[in-house]
């Protein structure tokens, strides 16, 4: 099982893309990679076998979701 949450930052931190381009990748990926909450930029990859339910299964990602820390806004 490799992973199926990531946040923004991982992103950016382990390809090296600008937020801009990792924000346009995420774009093109719409529908094979989900975004968790509208206030914080965590995603999930959603494979062929969990489409049907819209994301993988809550155990595999939501101990991940709680450990990130919420993005704060100025």
């Amino acid at each position: 099982l490799g992973r199926v949450a990531f946040s923004l930052h991982e992103l950016m931190k382990e390809s090296g893309l600008s937020a801009i381009a990792a924000k346009f990748q995420l774009l093109r990926l719409r529908g094979k990679v989900i975004r968790v909450s509208p206030r914080q930029p965590f995603f999930l990859i959603v494979g062929p076998e969990h489409r049907s339910m819209g994301a993988p299964p809550a155990n595999w990602w939501l101990q991940d979701y709680f450990a990130t820390p919420p993005a704060l806004g100025l």
